[in-house]
């Protein structure tokens, strides 16, 4: 069969150097790996390193399939009104294109952004292909949670053309799908609709990268490098350093440490972002902190196997329900040390794998971290179950193939159907 996937935002094979694949890049390969034909709708801009990887619309092929790249305006921040007319750009041009392309047998959009997976929804109910709306962040109201509360209310005026245009999105798709149950039903709520047996939940998981005997060897040399030490237990954080990310009470949690004299253990803090260097300035002279900025999968993959503690330092109102950084945690068998309240505090709870601060609590972020480092068979044991949530509902393989299946099925239905 024929699939469109439409994502914006994920690194890309071919363009990134040695990129980590998301969710849309892993379903890609393991739909091309089944032998049906995958069109990878994108930006040509990098959200992440927020340059454009070509200057003009660009096509492209790898071993998941075609990548259609759309060139619109890119923008300087995360927080910049330019980003609105980027996503507007792409959409705009992905419904002058589209339909000069043959048809495809099944459409997935991610939201965000709204604006693309609203127009992939027009080109879908105008040709009858069927599609599936994928809610990975809760747009526009994340949005929202990030202005002061005095903000909001009038932010809610300024949003409110985008919000109905999500919801006039979710009310026509053939289905949604969601990375966790929150999400899923906020979705059903925007669509104003019950649940339907379509309606499914496909976690973002996690895919390990295979063993290899050697793996490490210029990871391992480049991060050494980069001050990391591998004797030392290891906190590890790995993410973009946007609004939602709080650094402060971890690198606070870190100077306390030091002032311990606890130098046995070394804070490893990988990404970079907007506000990479208000954390910077507020780590200088720490000498158990280490920034390693970017890094690609083998150093990540490198450090996964050798870290002792996993990192989720969210800021208070952040709307992330599960976050990628999650499964990658407890993937290695992590034990978690996090702030994010919600689905996520719920999930490390259930499964005894982390433990949770209240977000911005500095102290209480200390004694967490301390709580893991002062028990090391507990932390063992935490990590160990850790590793068996994993293997029982994120294993990212697992999670792929039940949603390509998924795919397959709804294109055969609706072909059925005609």
């Amino acid at each position: 069969m024929r699939v469109w996937i439409l994502t914006v935002g994920e690194p890309l094979p071919v363009f990134d150097q040695n990129p980590r694949l998301f969710r849309t890049g892993l379903l890609a390969r393991a739909l091309s790996a089944r032998g049906h034909a995958v069109v990878w709708w994108t930006s040509t801009f990098d959200h992440y390193g927020k340059r454009h990887r070509s200057e003009r619309d660009t096509l492209t092929r790898w071993d998941g399939g075609e990548i259609r790249l759309l060139r619109s305006t890119g923008y300087p921040t995360n927080r910049s009104l330019l980003r609105f007319v980027e996503h507007a750009g792409v959409a705009r041009k992905f419904g002058a294109v589209a339909p000069r392309l043959p048809r495809p047998d099944v459409i997935l959009a991610s939201l965000p952004t709204i604006d693309l997976a609203h127009q992939a929804v027009r080109y879908a109910r105008s040709t009858g292909v069927p599609i599936v709306v994928d809610v990975r962040d809760l747009w526009p109201d994340a949005l929202l949670s990030l202005l002061p509360r005095l903000l909001r209310w009038p932010g809610r005026i300024v949003l409110s053309p985008l919000a109905r245009k999500a919801r006039i999105t979710l009310r026509n798709t053939n289905a949604i799908v969601a990375v966790s149950p929150g999400y899923l039903e906020w979705g059903l709520r925007m669509a104003r609709r019950p649940r339907s047996s379509a309606d499914q939940v496909f976690p973002i998981g996690y895919v390990s990268t295979p063993e290899v005997a050697n793996l490490g060897s210029a990871a391992r040399d480049g991060l050494i490098a980069k001050g990391v030490d591998e004797n030392k237990t290891i906190c590890w954080y790995v993410g973009s350093f946007g609004r939602t990310c709080d650094l402060a009470p971890v690198i606070s949690a870190a100077r306390a440490l030091e002032l311990m004299d606890s130098d046995g253990v070394q804070f490893v803090i990988s990404g970079d972002g907007e506000l990479g260097p208000r954390w910077r300035d507020l780590a200088r002279g720490l000498k158990n902190v280490v920034f390693t900025g970017w890094i690609g999968a083998d150093e990540i993959e490198w450090l996964r196997r050798r870290a002792s503690i996993g990192l989720q330092p969210y800021a208070a109102g952040a709307p992330q329900g599960l976050a990628n950084k999650l499964f990658e945690y407890l993937s290695a068998g992590l034990p978690v040390v996090s702030s994010l309240l919600g689905e996520n505090e719920a999930l490390l709870r259930k499964h005894e794998c982390g433990l949770t601060y209240p977000p911005g609590d500095s102290r209480a972020c200390l004694e967490k971290v301390s709580e893991l480092l002062d028990n090391p068979s507990g932390r063992v044991a935490m990590g160990l179950r850790a590793r068996a949530a994993f293997e029982e509902s994120f294993d990212g393989e697992k999670v792929l193939e039940r949603f390509s299946a998924y795919l397959e099925a709804l294109a055969a239905t609706a072909v059925h159907l005609a």
